[in-house]
């Protein structure tokens, strides 16, 4: 099974493994893609000089630093995945990351469904289904390793199977299991854990109401089991837990305004979308520009089909498991609707929707309640292979009881349960499989010329403030100092990290001032407004508060000439030029800032966004500064 998954994902990311390069070919050296990288560089960077891997001051230096539990900063990914980074490259890392999501998500699913079946076609075809499922590989392609890492739901599963039912482990090795899984994925995403516990307490509770008798039998075991496993949990995350919550730069309430109130339509299981072969507008900004493929809540109709019929034979069969399972999918797939139906509900409409009142709850709340699609998938997936089982079980039985040769009923009902089980496992997963355009769109990890070259020569104290600005939606700041090692401290950065009140995301109350200036001059269309004299006072004021040594502007973003002359303006000096790059040492500002005539920048500001224009700009600049001594 490990053969099969990995084949499938090398073929996938085969413009990676096959015709390009795993140090210098990414999905795309921006956006969350380039995120994913700095996050697969900074465990590493954390354990070689001693620095707490939950906070850093590489991102936002001289503003704060960031809480990296409280962004998606997939720990336990760039952990496990170190030697890898020291010896390759965070970009190598990450390569392997994202071939490996879908074979370790796959063979967990594969290893959870043994409890429901010993044969190989549905426990097979319910790996495949989950490893390279819609959920998964949107995520994929986002960058996003603690929606691909998918380990945790049938692990799970599997723990929670063999404390309730099984006796293979003793309960205090159940429950270490539990807490160290825990744990593991706490690390990978908080919020996968959290979805998967809320579906997992749904689904223990109606186990406890059809098996009320086996429950209380079992009562020791299951106490002890549980028992150990939260003791696991909370000595190995009160830290982590309380670093989250109440530590430094730790943001309090929803990451993102009105993240809870819209989920998915109930129709997006077995409708996958019509542009699902043609890229989008949104999935370029994030850092991939091929198909996008189904929506992640996303089954096939194929799939539900074969669990619908499937239903009547865990009933005639006795498969009491079936009912806990297909109660924690249905609970999250109501959740995932969110507080409002889509299309919009009428305000009567919304009361019925339970996620209106798990909205409110600390944590949840900061939840996005699409993703419960992950509980959905993961129930459909178990059922798949239980129905699948179920049904191999009973064409193989009905046909032993066929008055023929003995011999030929020993062949023929095996033979036709698995011909049936092939059959009802294509149906399931064809659906899905046609939706998808693959291999993979990859693209070179471009790093402008400056950052391969001259920020390798910079001593590691040296803070570096980039155009375009590293808070912006052009985040690829992070990618280039991510493929230097970190060798540099960056000003700014893709984390979450406290608003203009302090408390609340950034994103919920915006930072504003240099901060919003600099955000809104490196993303957008068209040349941005004169700055004010304020305003360029302020942005002198805020480089020398921040500690910023040097600032850099490549030939990126939304108008790289306007602001090398900005820069110039606010520092009183023209910029050195480095490998087609604007490099000002804020060291070397002169006293006060220069204000230049509106029609000096606008006949300095030739061939905007290519490193020619930098060029040209600054030598247009240098007659109007004084020389330095």
């Amino acid at each position: 099974m490990l053969a099969l998954l990995a084949a499938m994902s090398i073929a996938v990311f085969s413009r990676v493994w096959l015709t390009g390069h795993p140090t210098r070919t990414v999905m795309c050296p921006c956006g969350d893609t380039g995120q994913a990288v700095w996050f697969m560089a900074w465990v590493p960077y954390a354990l070689d000089h001693l620095h707490n891997p939950l906070f850093t001051n590489r991102l936002f230096a001289g503003q704060g630093g960031a809480d990296l539990l409280a962004s998606t900063s997939y720990l336990l990914p760039s952990f496990v995945l170190s030697p890898v980074t020291a010896f390759f490259g965070a970009t190598a890392a990450f390569n392997v990351a994202e071939t490996v999501a879908p074979v370790l998500s796959g063979f967990s699913m594969y290893l959870a469904t043994g409890r429901l079946s010993s044969r190989w076609v549905p426990r097979a075809a319910a790996g495949v289904l989950y490893g390279f499922s819609p959920f998964l590989m949107q995520a994929e392609t986002q960058g996003h390793l603690n929606q691909s890492w998918l380990f945790f739901p049938p692990l799970l599963f599997l723990v929670l199977h063999e404390i309730l039912v099984g006796r293979r482990r003793s309960p205090a090795a159940a429950g270490l299991l539990l807490g160290l899984l825990v744990a593991a994925e706490y690390f990978t995403g908080a919020e996968p854990l959290a979805m998967t516990v809320l579906g997992a307490a749904a689904g223990l509770l109606v186990a406890l109401v059809l098996a009320p008798r086996a429950a209380f039998a079992r009562r020791r075991r299951i106490l002890v089991a549980f028992g150990t496993g939260v003791g696991v949990s909370a000595v190995t995350l009160a830290y982590p837990v309380w670093f989250m919550l109440r530590g430094p730069r730790h943001v309090v309430g929803p990451p993102w305004p009105a993240i809870g109130l819209y989920g998915d339509s109930p129709w997006t299981s077995v409708r996958p979308g019509s542009h699902v072969h043609a890229g989008s507008a949104f999935a370029r900004l994030i850092g991939y520009f091929g198909a996008t493929g189904p929506a992640p809540s996303y089954l096939g109709i194929g799939l539900v089909v074969v669990v619908g019929l499937s239903l009547p034979l865990f009933v005639v069969l006795k498969r009491k498991v079936a009912w806990p399972i297909l109660a924690a999918g249905l609970f999250c797939w109501v959740l995932s609707f969110g507080v409002f139906l889509l299309p919009f509900s009428s305000h009567s409409a919304q009361w019925w929707l339970l996620w209106r009142y798990l909205d409110r709850v600390p944590v949840l709340a900061d939840i996005t309640p699409g993703r419960f699609a992950l509980v959905t998938l993961s129930a459909a997936c178990l059922l798949v292979a239980l129905g699948l089982d179920s049904v191999a079980t009973v064409l193989a039985d009905g046909l032993r009881r066929v008055p023929r040769h003995r011999s030929s009923r020993r062949v023929l009902g095996p033979l036709a349960g698995t011909l049936a089980t092939v059959g009802l496992a294509a149906v399931a997963c064809l659906p899905v499989a046609e939706q998808y355009s693959f291999p993979l769109v990859m693209h070179p990890g471009e790093i402008p010329a400056w950052f391969r070259t001259e920020a390798r020569r910079l001593p590691p104290a040296t803070s570096v403030l980039t155009y375009p600005y590293a808070s912006s939606d052009v985040p690829d700041a992070m990618y280039w100092q991510a493929a230097d090692g970190l060798g540099f401290a960056l000003v700014g950065g893709r984390a979450l990290i406290p608003g203009a009140d302090g408390r609340r995301s950034e994103h919920v109350d915006p930072l504003r001032g240099t901060n919003g200036l600099l955000y809104n001059d490196s993303f957008g269309a068209g040349l941005p407004p004169p700055p004010t004299g304020a305003q360029v006072s302020a942005l002198r004021s805020s480089l020398r508060h921040w500690g910023v040594d040097l600032v850099v502007v490549v030939a990126d973003g939304r108008a790289p000439t306007w602001a090398v002359a900005w820069f110039a303006e606010a520092l009183g000096v023209v910029p050195t030029l480095s490998e087609r790059a604007a490099v000002f040492p804020v060291a070397d500002a002169a006293a006060s800032p220069r204000m230049l005539p509106a029609a000096v920048i606008r006949r300095c500001d030739s061939e905007p966004g290519s490193p020619v224009g930098i060029v040209a700009t600054v030598r247009c600049l240098r007659p109007h500064f004084p020389r330095r001594p």
